[in-house]
C-alpha cells in the first residue's frame, strides 16, 4: 500500500485532531452542565440556610446576576410556578 501524499496526510491528521478536541468539548460541556445543574439546587438549599447571594456567588465563583438569573429560571421551572 502506497503511502498517502503529504497534503493529504497533514489535512487528515488535522481532521483527526479536531475531532479528538471536538469529542472533548462535548464532554467538558456535559461536565459544565452537570456542575450548573447541582449549583442551581444547592442555591435553594443556600437560600433556605439564609446565605447572603453575594457569599454564595463568592464561593461558586460565578456573578451575583448569575444566581439571580438560575433561580429566576428554577423557579420558573419548579411544578406550580
Amino acid at each position: 500500500m502506497s503511502a498517502l501524499p503529504p497534503n493529504i496526510q497533514a489535512r487528515r491528521t488535522i481532521e483527526d485532531r479536531a475531532a479528538q478536541l471536538g469529542a472533548k468539548r462535548t464532554k467538558i460541556q456535559a461536565r459544565l452542565a452537570a456542575n450548573t445543574q447541582a449549583m442551581v439546587e444547592l442555591l435553594g438549599e443556600a437560600r433556605g440556610a439564609g446565605i447572603p447571594l453575594e457569599q454564595l456567588a463568592a464561593l461558586l465563583g460565578v456573578s451575583r446576576q448569575t444566581l439571580f438569573n438560575w433561580r429566576e429560571l428554577a423557579d420558573k421551572s419548579s411544578p406550580g410556578a
